[in-house]
């Protein structure tokens, strides 16, 4: 490996640790709250630097997150534990063998973040290169 590419390396991979951190921490902060529980399900993680690409990500492997961004058609809800389902609503505790959910609009919140991001990491990555 030449100077230079090992240079580079080195500079990217100190640039992947303020980014990951960046990216994750705007993914917390613009993920969709209704309880606040998908967005304790994000992580981010770096695959590596390949040849031509610079990988990071932030994640969850709850389906939910599919759910979101695509959007989901009206579908029944039924309980996977026990006989009801149970919820509150206005202060009163409501039991229901299943329940009919209208249905969410999608969601492209994983696209702002990384509007957000992007040019964040873009200046900071400059800077690093010309520091080096």
């Amino acid at each position: 490996m030449s100077h230079f590419a090992a240079s580079l390396e080195t500079v990217l991979s100190e640039w992947m640790v303020p980014t990951k951190a960046d990216l994750l921490a705007t993914s917390h902060i613009l993920a969709p709250k209704d309880t606040g529980y998908f967005a304790s399900t994000l992580y981010a993680d770096t695959p590596g630097i390949f040849e031509y690409t610079i990988e990071i990500r932030a994640s969850s492997d709850k389906p939910k997150a599919i759910w979101i961004r695509e959007g989901t058609l009206p579908h029944m809800i039924f309980p996977t534990h026990g006989r009801a389902l149970v919820f509150n609503v206005g202060g009163r505790t409501i039991f229901a063998a299943n329940v009919h959910h209208p249905g969410t609009s999608a969601n492209d919140w994983g696209d702002r973040v990384l509007d957000e991001v992007g040019p964040r990491a873009l200046l900071n990555l400059k800077d690093m290169i010309d520091a080096a």
